[in-house]
């Protein structure tokens, strides 16, 4: 088990996690892959896939503390680490490209989250550059990297580190929550719009999980909620239970029911699949590293060992219509490619028939 691993969920199908610190001393390159449609009683029991390391260069980064992002085609998982390289890994082929140097190379900054913007494909990483006071832009298609957006002034002149973000498919912006400056200075929520280049701190109602550090926040419900969890007090330097859920459109929080005391954690991978928040390694308050997959039913508030039968048959009918539909669209151009051949092979048979019989016999003999 592992924690500050690199994570990220793709169509609350599929969610990777790669690398970590195993202990204080020891990291870990390894890259995980989870099926969250088939999610049994344990972690040890549930559907992982230890994936293609590759061999050096072309191999994933021994590290801790660094960030993992999904490109806008959703093709690729865009490792972002503190070393001034980025790492990318390709899905389909299971396969690693070489490290991408990235100039400067103080541009990429570890303990800070990267973000894609879905309509663009860049990738944000907030207090990425300039010893945290600006924000790094990094464009996937031409590996160019723009560092010149600062981050807002209530993050202090160091920017912020070890909070949490997610992209708002609602707000179409970056959502950003909790962390800590040089100056234990803590932020709130804070917002970043693309579309304006604009930061903005937003002001929210009802309980929220206060001052943290090192949380994880998670999108549901197609982007109209915002699901923060765990992570550590700043006032009493204890990992937290607690779990917080936004409302993205009017900016409400919610808080669920708390973990178990010994499920408190921080630095840890965190996704949502339908009905259900998930929550995967990390350490507590005696650094240990946290083992059981842990399960969050959003509609019940309850924390659950399993996913119940009637979210597995949900799931399963989903499967099976995403089949069907992609084995009509192969159909439809399999019987559209028979019905090609079948006519030019019905042209060519009608042209030697021709030449057989000549015109004027083709036409008699089509008229009887």
């Amino acid at each position: 088990m592992v924690y500050d691993m690199a994570y990220a969920a793709i169509d609350e199908r599929t969610l990777y996690i790669q690398g970590g610190a195993l202990n204080p001393l020891l990291n870990s390159k390894k890259l995980y892959s989870l099926d969250l449609t088939q999610l049994n009683e344990d972690s040890s029991s549930s559907p992982w896939r230890l994936l293609d390391e590759g061999t050096d260069p072309r191999s994933p980064p021994n590290i801790s503390g660094q960030t993992m992002t999904v490109s806008k085609d959703k093709q690729n998982l865009i490792i972002t680490t503190s070393t001034g390289t980025l790492s990318t890994f390709n899905i389909a082929s299971e396969t690693w490209q070489e490290p991408t140097a990235v100039k400067p190379s103080s541009a990429m900054v570890g303990s800070r989250p990267a973000v894609t913007d879905p309509s663009t494909g860049l990738v944000y990483i907030p207090s990425g550059s300039n010893s945290g006071a600006n924000m790094t832009v990094y464009n996937p298609v031409d590996h160019s990297v723009s560092t010149s957006t600062p981050m807002p002034s209530e993050t202090g002149p160091q920017g912020l580190s070890f909070f949490a973000a997610a992209w708002s498919t609602v707000r179409k912006s970056i959502v950003l929550y909790g962390g800590m400056d040089t100056e234990d200075r803590y932020s709130d929520l804070i917002e970043y719009q693309p579309g304006n280049s604009k930061w903005a701190t937003l002001q929210t109602t009802g309980p929220s999980p206060g001052h943290i550090s090192s949380p994880c926040i998670v999108p549901a419900y197609d982007g109209s909620k915002l699901i923060v969890f765990g992570g550590i007090s700043t006032a009493s330097f204890s990992a937290l239970g607690s779990i917080y859920i936004l409302d993205a459109q009017n900016l409400t929080w919610t808080r669920g029911s708390d973990t178990e005391t010994s499920q408190n954690r921080m630095g840890m991978a965190c996704a949502v699949a339908g009905d259900y928040f998930i929550a995967w390694g990390g350490t507590n308050n005696a650094k240990t590293t946290l083992e059981p997959l842990i399960l969050y039913n959003l509609k019940t508030d309850t924390w659950e060992k399993q996913i119940t039968e009637s979210e597995r048959d949900r799931r399963r009918q989903t499967s099976r219509a995403e089949r069907r539909r992609r084995a009509v669209i192969i159909g439809g151009g399999v019987s559209a490619g028979i019905l090609v051949i079948a006519a030019v092979v019905f042209g060519i048979h009608r042209r030697k028939q021709w030449r057989r019989t000549g015109p004027n016999k083709e036409v008699l003999a089509g008229s009887l």
